[in-house]
C-alpha cells in the first residue's frame, strides 16, 4: 500500500498511562508503520477539560463516557485485533475530543484487519475530521459503502476542504437522502453553500436548524459566522452571545470585520464585497471548524470500572 505518512512509535505503558492493573501492563516500544503520522499512544486515554487525573466517580458531565471509555480502553489493551473493540474504544475517545488517540487505535487496529470496511470507513470519517485530506480519500475510497450517510457525508466535507464545493454539496444532498433532517449533514450542506458565495441559502438552513431545536453550539457560531459574511453584524452578535459571554461574542464580531476590512456600521452590500474580495480568508475561516461529523458512544458492558486489582482507572489530564 502507497505510504503517505511517517512511522510513529508507541511508547511504554507507565505511570502516565492508563492504569489497568496494580502492576502495570507494560508494552515494548517498538516501531509501528504508521498510516497517519504521530497520531499518539492508542494504549492513553486523556480526559480534555480537566485541570488533573480524575477518577470516573467524580462529578463530571461526561462521567458515563468516561467510564465506558476506560471500559473498551482495557478491552482493547487485552485485545487489539478485535476490530469491534477497537471501533467502540475509538468512538468514545473521539467524543472525548481525543482524535489523535482514536487515530492510533483504528490504524493499530487495521494492521490485522486490512479488509474491514467498517474499520476502514471509521478511520477514513476521522481522517477527514482531523484535515489529513489525501488519506482520507483513499481510506473512504476503500470503504466504499454508498448506502452509510455517515460515509457520504464526510466525503462531502472532503470534496468541500478540496474547494469542491458544488460536488460537496450534490453528496450531503444524497446523505440527506438516506437520513432525512440529520443536523450534521444539513450543518455540513450550509457551510458548503456559505463556501460557495451563497450565504442566505446557508442562513436559512441553519436558522431551521435552531428553529427546530436541533442545534448544537457549533451550528449556533456557525449561523453567526454566516450572519456576520451579510453584513447582519447586530444579528449574528445575538446568536453568538447564546453560547459566549458578551465579550467573546464581540471579538468574534470585531475579528469577523478586520478579516473583511469593513468599519462598524458598514451595510449590508459594502460586506457583500468585502466578502468577494477577501474570499480565501472567509474559506480559512470555514474550514478551520465548521464541519460536524457524527460520532455514537459505545456504553460500557461492565457494572465497576476498576481495575482487577481494585484501583480506579485513571485518565491523564489534557496532552494533545
Amino acid at each position: 500500500m502507497e505510504r503517505h505518512f511517517r512511522t510513529y512509535r508507541i511508547g511504554r505503558i507507565g505511570k502516565s498511562l492508563l492504569i489497568v492493573t496494580a502492576a502495570g501492563l507494560a508494552l515494548a516500544g517498538c516501531a509501528q508503520s504508521g498510516l497517519l503520522p504521530q497520531v499518539g499512544n492508542p494504549f492513553k486515554i486523556a480526559a480534555p477539560a480537566t485541570t488533573g487525573a480524575i477518577t470516573p466517580q467524580k462529578a463530571d458531565p461526561r462521567a458515563e463516557l468516561i467510564k465506558a471509555t476506560t471500559y473498551w480502553g482495557q478491552q482493547f489493551m487485552k485485545n487489539p485485533k478485535d476490530p469491534q473493540i477497537a471501533l467502540n474504544y475509538a468512538r468514545n475517545l473521539r467524543a472525548l475530543g481525543q482524535k489523535k488517540r482514536a487515530l492510533a487505535v483504528l490504524e493499530r487496529s487495521r494492521q490485522w484487519a486490512p479488509n474491514n470496511r467498517e474499520l476502514t470507513a471509521e478511520l477514513g470519517r476521522l481522517a477527514v475530521d482531523t484535515g489529513q485530506l489525501k488519506i482520507a480519500k483513499k481510506l473512504l475510497a476503500e470503504a466504499g459503502n454508498e448506502a452509510d450517510w455517515k460515509t457520504i457525508s464526510a466525503k462531502g466535507a472532503l470534496e468541500a476542504q478540496q474547494g469542491n464545493y458544488k460536488a460537496a454539496q450534490a453528496l450531503f444532498n444524497k446523505a440527506l437522502a438516506i437520513k432525512p433532517g440529520q443536523p450534521s449533514i444539513i450543518n455540513n450542506l450550509a457551510m458548503a453553500y456559505a463556501l460557495d458565495g451563497q450565504a442566505g441559502r446557508a442562513e436559512e438552513l441553519l436558522r431551521q436548524l435552531v428553529k427546530a431545536g436541533k442545534s448544537n453550539k457549533k451550528i449556533r457560531q456557525n449561523l453567526a459566522l454566516v450572519l456576520g459574511l451579510q453584513g447582519k453584524f447586530d444579528q449574528a452578535r445575538e446568536i453568538s452571545a447564546r453560547d459566549l459571554p458578551v465579550h467573546l461574542a464581540s471579538a468574534n464580531e470585531a475579528y469577523l470585520r478586520r478579516m473583511l476590512n469593513l468599519p462598524k456600521g458598514s451595510r449590508h452590500g459594502q460586506a457583500a464585497r468585502a466578502v468577494s474580495t477577501n474570499k480565501s480568508k472567509i474559506m480559512a475561516a470555514i474550514q478551520a471548524s465548521s464541519w460536524q461529523t457524527d460520532v455514537t458512544p459505545a456504553p460500557s458492558q461492565m457494572a465497576s470500572h476498576t481495575s482487577s486489582a481494585g484501583q480506579p482507572i485513571l485518565l491523564d489530564p489534557p496532552g494533545e
